[in-house]
């Protein structure tokens, strides 16, 4: 036994050194490799970034060539400023600098940018940088920029959350002013041919409102929609003595201790709109025989308690013994917590005008997000054309399928929720559940997909809520985009705040690229 130990100690012996030196030089080779992975890897970080801030620079003088075509020099400042700003973060890139151009008659911009990576472990073979070298382009062109008519469905969170303290009613806040600043710019940059693209604006809080201006215009968008009468005489509820003040939100403390009965004669109807229950609820079937929207109060009093034609028996206000108990009519024939400024407005292509409507929005009441959903499908759904002016029609749900594969289609229909997400009404019940609003507008979301709707979801400063809050706002957002990548969670207060250079050009740029097809060629 002792033979044989000693030979093969005699072995490793005379074996050690070889070893050693094949091991040393394995070594040396296996650092290189990883050395130069990382420094490659390093490269291609940098140079995803840098074509990144081009595209965004791209489109943000894309952007500012389309409002004033006289002026490319402010495009050509607006690219380098957003491409600076862009390069700020990410992996460095030495000496990096970018030029831009205006080409093809001032329908299109070039840009390019050269800098270098420096490579420490490449560097031991004399290899000190890795050059990056990209090429950008971005092209306007009418209809669009895309070859096919679009219609975009902006959904806007107009809720006292958008406000500073949280309850409104304000027309300007770190929120507020980001959600309007993003709607405008999207605007702009989209409707760049009249005839080839509209947009329609939804603002919702705990209610949406209908009709702009006088009475009129709300009363007879509620006949066709709730199927309300413009007036109605009877007995309601009237309050005689009452204490507090302030509306039904947080900071409200208004309450009436002695209800009699009067008698009201021609009172206006209320023009705004609560969640449609029964069988077209989730759907976007047209107004109608058992699938009216719900009025004001979230029934269609006092004629009837829901969305079907089934009369009431009692509280119709025929006497002073049955009132009605209603809250649809009303003596100034306005919404109660919904400003003028804050009515839908249907599809059109009036860029001034949808920008200075948007403008106007005031924040105030609870977040009905499944109501807001619905109303934002209803926009772009045909089955609605009735309701709305001829030109503000939608197209047909058949144009939005390609012909033959690989085609465009004729028309590309495109909703864009905006909001902070915490969904809480429903039916104008501001404590209703939460998970179950969510429930509801997500079911709305699927159906709409399955139309062919594209749909984005941006949220603004979800980080400000509480976990669970957060996580069911997320959660919403995400399954109602048709992507994961079709959901944006944009903003904490600082963020907002750095809003124009960054915000805009991340979430708004892309959805620029997807929504219009002026795409940066790389």
């Amino acid at each position: 036994m002792r033979p044989i130990l000693y030979s093969l100690s005699r072995f490793f012996r005379r074996q050690n050194g070889s070893v050693s030196i094949s091991f040393g030089l394995m070594a040396i080779f296996l650092f290189g490799i990883i050395g130069a992975a990382l420094d490659f890897g390093k490269w291609h970080n940098a140079s995803q970034h840098a074509e990144a801030a081009m595209d965004s620079a791209l489109l943000a003088a894309g952007r500012q060539l389309q409002t004033e075509p006289d002026e490319p020099g402010k495009a050509l400042d607006m690219a380098n400023l957003y491409f600076n700003q862009e390069m700020a973060d990410g992996v460095k890139v030495t000496g990096a600098v970018a030029e831009f151009k205006i080409v093809d008659d001032g329908m299109g911009i070039d840009g390019k940018v050269v800098g270098n990576v420096k490579t420490p472990f490449l560097g031991l073979l004399n290899i000190r940088n890795l050059t990056v070298n990209r090429t950008a382009k971005v092209a306007f062109s009418t209809g669009g920029g895309s070859g096919n008519d679009i219609e975009v469905a902006l959904m806007l969170d107009v809720t006292g959350s958008m406000c500073a303290d949280n309850i409104g009613p304000c027309t300007t806040s770190l929120k507020l002013d980001a959600l309007k600043s993003a709607a405008k710019d999207l605007v702009n940059i989209v409707v760049v041919n009249g005839e080839h693209t509209r947009v329609a604006v939804v603002p919702f809080s705990t209610r949406v409102r209908l009709g702009l201006g006088n009475t009129a215009d709300g009363a007879a968008l509620m006949k066709k929609v709730t199927n309300l009468d413009p007036t109605w005489t009877g007995w309601n509820e009237d309050c005689q003595t009452s204490s507090g003040s302030g509306g039904s939100e947080g900071n409200g403390n208004w309450t009436c201790s002695l209800w009699v009965p009067k008698h009201f004669a021609n009172l206006p109807v209320m023009p705004c709109v609560s969640e449609r229950t029964g069988m077209a609820e989730f759907t976007d079937a047209g107004p109608g025989s058992n699938t009216w929207a719900n009025a004001h109060d979230g029934t269609r009093r006092p004629s009837f308690l829901d969305s079907s034609d089934v009369p009431m028996a009692t509280g119709r206000g025929g006497t002073a013994a049955d009132v009605a108990g209603q809250w649809n009519y009303e003596a100034t024939g306005w919404c109660s917590d919904i400003a003028e400024p804050n009515s839908v407005l249907p599809l059109n292509s009036d860029a001034g005008l949808i920008s200075a409507r948007i403008d106007a929005l005031e924040a105030y009441g609870s977040t009905a997000g499944a109501l807001g959903t619905a109303w934002t499908w209803y926009m772009l759904s045909p089955n609605w054309s009735s309701v709305f002016p001829a030109t503000a029609a939608p197209g047909p749900y058949s144009d939005t399928i390609p012909v033959t594969a690989g085609a465009k289609p004729k028309l590309r229909k495109i909703a864009v929720l905006m909001t902070d997400g915490d969904y809480n009404t429903y039916l104008t019940d501001k404590l209703a559940d939460p998970q179950d609003v969510s429930n509801r507008a997500k079911q709305l979301c699927t159906n709409m997909k399955a139309q062919g709707i594209e749909i984005f979801t941006v949220g603004f400063e979800l980080d400000q809520l509480p976990a669970a809050k957060k996580a069911m706002a997320i959660d919403t957002l995400q399954s109602c985009g048709s992507t994961i990548n079709h959901f944006y969670n944009s903003l904490d207060p600082v963020a907002i705040d750095g809003f124009v250079p960054r915000y805009r050009s991340q979430i708004v740029g892309t959805l620029r690229r997807s929504i219009s097809g002026a795409l940066p060629h790389n």
